[in-house]
């Protein structure tokens, strides 16, 4: 029993901390930033015969797909403004590597004394 309520309060701590406010999306502004965002994002470099750093087009810098063949992929223009938005719609910025959020633990690896208001 001492148990259950010792993890039901860490639970009630843990939903007590304030949720950290989103990190905006910066774009990579060079190509092996781009790579380094890719890998973090769990991205292939290029798909196929496309590779990964070619002419594009114009704002692409780093970025991936929402749909189609290359969904799991990531791509660097080396054409244009790499900060630009993607003019497609199926074509979204890949975040740059240190700016993507990290995971909070809910819990610690090990136990906690915590007051229960029961006798020991």
């Amino acid at each position: 029993m001492a148990a259950v309520i010792a993890v039901l309060a860490a639970a009630a701590l843990a939903a007590a901390q304030p949720t950290p406010a989103p990190v905006p999306c910066v774009s990579p502004e060079t190509e092996a930033e781009c790579r380094a965002a890719v890998a973090a994002a769990g991205l292939s470099e290029g798909y196929n015969t496309m590779p990964f750093a070619w002419s594009y087009g114009s704002g692409l810098g780093c970025h991936t797909y929402l749909s189609g063949p290359f969904v799991n992929s990531g791509f660097w223009s080396t054409s244009g403004d790499p900060t630009g938005e993607p003019s497609d719609s199926n074509r979204v910025r890949v975040c740059a590597a240190s700016t993507a959020p990290t995971p909070r633990p809910l819990f610690t690896s090990s136990p906690t004394a915590l007051p229960t208001g029961l006798p020991t």
